[in-house]
């Protein structure tokens, strides 16, 4: 009797592996499948970068995975571009205002009055650098004929909310100084950022408009990371790495908001700018996402959420998109160029007003 129920549990045992490799054969097919549907949905110049992504290694952790995409052979060029621009300066705010690293891109023109774009770059809260967004700034600057000073924010897992925040505040306090510590007078200051630079611009913004500090008078967001909560559909787009999925979407989040969630407080605005509960105090906002970003529906219901506060925002859709496509693209794509020459119009409509 005792050799039957053994047997009968190697069998169950048995079956159980089998159904767990049968399940991962049957996900690893969805998986395939999905980003085989995801490619075929986008634009096709994005399309060819996406494939020539590799992926990373499975026994590689999530931030270095994510902060291997800068490697030091792009750090190396991109710095040797700042170094040969007259009209780039690497600075740090006084010793009163954090002693935060920026990086000044000057229009051509070097106006001793100027209106400013404070800019936080992309990396998924726990990576990248202002060397990424050079070629942005520089075309920002010269196009709108303001200041684009982007912040070298502190990142997660080693500062968590609300360090990176507190960085965009120190910076924006530092450029409305009246002497214009930073070569030239601010005369109205917006703040922008793409993708994981998204709840930093936010932040910043909020952080001075709820207060006493300088107000920020607009707010340019390209892709923006929005809601820690991660539960909107298009959060579920793909599973496939070489997009933003929903898991390094949480994981991200989650090394963000550790202290939060250590002390058991709760998750504010400033933090995760889906949450607030005062949307009055954003400013005017642009916002852009593609039809396929993971972020698409953060961003609907982050501009659904001003409208229902009467802020007035506008909300840009590129068909075709998925997450970051316009920043993957090679220099010179017509895509790149007309969403860089649409975000440029944005800000000079923005400062004009």
């Amino acid at each position: 009797m005792g050799r039957f129920w053994a047997d009968i549990r190697v069998g169950a045992w048995i079956h159980v592996l089998k159904l767990q490799h049968n399940s991962e054969s049957k996900r690893k097919r969805e998986l395939s499948m999905e980003i085989n549907d995801l490619i075929a949905r986008i634009r096709p110049d994005i399309a060819q970068v996406m494939e020539e992504v590799a992926q990373p290694r499975k026994d590689t952790s999530f931030v270095d995975a994510i902060r291997g995409r800068v490697d030091a052979n792009m750090r190396s060029q991109l710095a040797a571009l700042h170094d040969k621009d007259p009209n780039v300066e690497l600075m740090e705010t006084s010793d009163s205002f954090g002693q935060v690293p920026v990086t000044v891109f000057h229009p051509e023109a070097r106006p001793e009055r100027a209106p400013c774009l404070i800019w936080f770059h992309g990396g998924g809260l726990v990576a990248g650098t202002y060397l990424l967004d050079y070629f942005f700034a520089r075309h920002i600057a010269d196009a709108v004929g303001c200041a684009v000073v982007g912040v070298e924010y502190r990142l997660a897992p080693e500062n968590p909310f609300p360090c990176g925040v507190e960085d965009g505040y120190n910076a924006l306090k530092w450029l409305s100084q009246p002497d214009g510590p930073a070569g030239f007078v601010a005369t109205k200051i917006a703040v922008g950022g793409v993708s994981g630079g998204g709840p930093f611009a936010t932040g910043t913004a909020l952080k001075a408009n709820k207060g006493s500090g300088p107000m920020v008078s607009f707010q340019l967001l390209q892709t923006p990371m929005l809601d820690h909560r991660s539960m909107s559909e298009s959060i579920n787009f793909s599973m496939d790495t070489r997009t933003w999925t929903r898991d390094l979407n949480r994981a991200a989040w989650d090394l963000y908001l550790a202290n939060l969630r250590e002390k058991g407080d709760p998750i504010p605005g400033e933090a995760s700018p889906a949450v607030e509960e005062d949307y009055s105090k954003f400013p005017p906002t642009y916002l852009s996402v593609g039809d396929v970003d993971s972020f698409r529906d953060e961003a609907i219901e982050f501009a659904r959420g001003l409208v229902r506060a009467s802020v007035p925002v506008e909300l840009h859709m590129f068909p075709q998109c998925p997450h970051g496509g316009d920043t993957i693209v090679p220099e010179g794509n017509e895509f790149k160029v007309r969403a860089r020459n649409e975000y440029a119009q944005v800000l000079r409509n923005a400062f004009a007003g």
